[in-house]
């Protein structure tokens, strides 16, 4: 396995450990920050707080609004990162999926099968289907220990 490969393990477990035991809340423990919390841990540097608070859906698409975005992808085609097919995401990548709301459910690639994503008001890893775009996130944070 390449160093990269390994350090995006490390940050993938970090994100983990991180999320996995939390329960969900709406601007504080939710999939996008989830996900911005996992691009920090791959080295890059995410501003979540010029987002402001929310604990609404209509929060949170007002957030994106006032800085100018018009939905999530739009916020995540910002930070630069390539977009793939989400077929081509590997370990570490993120990866949007519908949902019930009219935002999508962020999520951060495992494996081949697993993802990282909010669910039934925690976090939880298994298998999801149907993806809607997918960001390649290069890991700037070299492999510790």
């Amino acid at each position: 396995m390449s160093l990269e490969l390994l350090a995006r393990a490390q940050a993938c477990d970090i994100t983990i450990a991180t999320y996995l035991p939390l329960a969900f809340e709406l601007g504080r423990f939710d999939c996008a920050r989830m996900a911005a919390r996992h691009l920090k841990h791959m080295g890059h540097k995410v501003a979540v707080s010029k987002f402001g608070t929310y604990s609404t859906v209509a929060g949170a698409l007002r957030a994106l609004k006032n800085r100018n975005f018009d939905s999530l992808e739009a916020a995540f085609d910002s930070l630069q990162f390539d977009r793939i097919p989400p077929a081509m995401a590997i370990m570490g990548d993120i990866v949007a999926f519908p949902n019930d709301y009219p935002i999508p459910a962020m999520a951060v690639r495992l494996d081949a099968q697993n993802y990282l994503h909010a669910w039934q008001g925690g976090f939880a890893i298994s298998e999801l289907t149907g993806a809607l775009t997918a960001w390649r996130v290069p890991c700037l944070r070299p492999m510790k220990g």
